[in-house]
């Protein structure tokens, strides 16, 4: 049965029939900022009031309100082959703990870093190279790094690292 009250169409039951024409949006029953918004050539998707997805012609934007929510892709032997941490800035293949701006985990726990850290004294950007133990979740054993100089000028000093020290 379809209902076309004052408050719109309900219906219990299938809904069949051509196409369904909405002017603005689409909205879940009970969860108001969980919505469909339809606009002109666009499509946006909206959970718990966050902007989750975008879809007009030429592009596919998710997180278009920069809110901390995460992206993941799964394949079809790694269900963290891509890995978005928008709370963080940081992106993981093979990993959904980003360490670095990228980090790349293999199965054989081989893995690659890319960016950097801030301490106190210096800003580190460079690649490790190495593989991860039980223990120790970010052993490097190699790295190309520019170490920032905290004079007030745009310069690094620029370091190649080799851990010689024997695996335990």
């Amino acid at each position: 049965a379809i209902d076309t009250g004052a408050s719109g169409i309900a219906t219990t039951g299938n809904l069949s029939g051509g196409n369904i024409q909405v002017a603005d949006d689409i909205t879940h029953t009970g969860d108001a900022n969980t919505y469909l918004s339809f606009d002109a050539d666009s499509l946006t998707m909206y959970n718990g009031g966050v902007n989750n997805l975008y879809l007009a012609p030429g592009s596919v934007v998710f997180n278009e309100g920069s809110a901390d929510v995460d992206f993941r892709v799964e394949s079809n032997g790694n269900a963290n082959m891509l890995f978005v941490d928008g709370g963080n800035d940081k992106v993981g293949i093979g990993t959904n703990t980003p360490q670095t701006e990228l980090h790349v985990v293999t199965a054989n726990t081989s893995l690659v870093h890319i960016g950097g850290e801030v301490n106190a004294d210096e800003n580190y950007q460079g690649i490790s190279l190495g593989y991860s133990e039980a223990a120790n979740t970010n052993y490097r054993k190699v790295a190309v790094v520019a170490a920032a100089i905290n004079d007030g000028n745009a310069r690094a000093d620029f370091h190649i690292l080799v851990d010689t020290a024997a695996d335990s």
